[in-house]
């Protein structure tokens, strides 16, 4: 009877186990979120970049999603791109993301008043550590950071 219950306890824990595992990975990775506001200042579309970190910058780990938003408040379209990755431990060029694929993409376009998303996601094997980058935003290029966590 007691090698009974105790498969029997065994078998449920596998089942919840097995449920949570479902649970966890059905919704698949995590996501940073950024937003990216364009404004006219001084005759000319500039960004300020919002991260999830309280300020300008964005922390996330392996194997996550980054998306940013890009709210296009000028008076005319504007594209975004990203690029320009390096490491800001020894400037070593390093692209942290996977090339993008079905659901990914580095740049985008907004017409004025809307809003476009960059998504990209961060390779398993990057690395740990501050990445710079540029923002273009027609051209002009910006210089935020991304912080990639252990």
């Amino acid at each position: 009877m007691t090698t009974r219950r105790g498969l029997t306890a065994i078998g449920v824990s596998a089942v919840l186990a097995t449920g949570v595992w479902t649970v966890v990975r059905a919704q698949g990775p995590v996501t940073q979120r950024a937003t990216m506001v364009l404004s006219m200042a001084g005759g000319a579309c500039t960004k300020t970049l919002s991260g999830n970190d309280g300020g300008d910058r964005i922390r996330a780990r392996r194997g996550q999603f980054i998306e940013w938003t890009v709210v296009n408040n000028c008076g005319a379209g504007a594209t975004v791109a990203l690029g320009d990755w390096v490491r800001k431990t020894d400037n070593g060029p390093d692209r942290p993301f996977d090339p993008p694929g079905p659901g990914g993409q580095e740049t985008c376009g907004a017409p004025s008043g809307a809003q476009c998303t960059i998504r990209l996601h961060i390779r398993g094997n990057s690395g740990v550590t501050t990445y710079s980058y540029t923002t273009s935003v027609n051209g002009v290029k910006r210089d935020p950071d991304l912080i990639i966590e252990g």
